[in-house]
């Protein structure tokens, strides 16, 4: 990952909304074996499973790696097709930018699902369904034969766990020293230890919190 370099020696900031998204960031934590191990399990499970943790600790990037993963793996014979929703209030099901309702409609979810593609609903969020609204989207894909990956912060009936992730330090050093490789810019160990625990080890706030930080100290350098 690269930045583009400003005048002050500084890049723009690494921790910005634009590199640090679901999607735009590698998923570090895990290493390559286990990474390809839960993709293999999950292709052998027809896109059925959930991940589990508490806010923040890399579970809807994981499901974006798993995606990229099962793509350029060469056993399988057929194609996965991610579908990506999340879950708003009163367990709406959204699409992913929010910008209108959706179900589970024919279009994106015909009833004879085709033996050429693997459909993937993904749904961040799981446990804000009720449990109705749960047997509903069970009783759903199980009918049109589509593949339900969850994340949520606690383990929920029907669909296979994956894996469960915790609040991880090294992890966390990790995606931080990757975001800051390229760029003049260094916090301590002591400092992003600090950062961590004031942020209860949820690495999404503390990467906010290294945002201000980047920007703190490039208005010390212009000063």
């Amino acid at each position: 990952m690269t930045h583009d370099i400003e005048s002050n020696g500084y890049s723009s900031n690494p921790f910005a909304t634009r590199f640090v998204s679901s999607g735009r960031l590698r998923f570090i934590g895990l290493d390559e074996g286990a990474l390809d191990q839960l993709a293999e399990t999950l292709i052998q499970q027809n896109g059925n499973g959930q991940i589990v943790g508490p806010h923040g600790v890399g579970k809807t990037t994981l499901t974006y790696e798993l995606e990229n993963r099962i793509a350029e793996c060469s056993v399988v014979n057929t194609p996965f097709n991610f579908v990506r929703k999340t879950i708003g209030p009163r367990g709406a099901i959204r699409s992913v930018d929010g910008s209108r309702m959706l179900v589970l409609d024919d279009d994106e979810f015909p009833a004879n699902q085709s033996a050429s593609t693997q459909t993937v609903l993904v749904l961040d969020g799981y446990e804000r369904l009720s449990w109705f609204q749960r047997i509903a989207v069970l009783k759903t894909c199980q009918r049109r034969r589509i593949g339900l990956l969850v994340t949520s912060h606690r383990v929920v009936w029907g669909v296979p766990k994956l894996v469960s992730l915790e609040p991880d330090i090294e992890r966390f050093t990790s995606v931080v020293e990757a975001l800051t490789a390229d760029c003049e810019f260094e916090l301590s160990s002591e400092r992003l230890s600090q950062v961590f625990l004031e942020n209860r080890g949820n690495v999404r706030e503390a990467l906010m919190s290294c945002y201000d930080e980047f920007e703190a100290s490039r208005a010390r350098t212009a000063c």
